[in-house]
């Protein structure tokens, strides 16, 4: 099962395709509640303050491949 928000990332055919094949159920977590995925929360806020609230990318493609190292 994977436990996702309602946000953008995760919501282009490649990635429902993909949890289809392996009959991985998806379950929503409630607009709202971050709490409801408190560890992911908690580790992705200090995740953006090192990572991505730290550089200025002037093209998307820049920041795919500074953050694919």
């Amino acid at each position: 099962m994977l436990i996702r928000d309602n946000g953008a990332e995760f919501t282009g055919n490649g990635i429902v395709g993909w949890a289809e094949e392996r009959r991985i159920a998806w379950r929503y977590l409630t607009p709202g509640e971050p709490m409801q995925n408190g560890f992911i929360e908690s580790f992705n806020g200090p995740l953006l303050d090192e990572l991505l609230n730290e550089t200025l990318f002037s093209t998307l493609d820049q920041a795919y491949m500074d953050l694919a190292i």
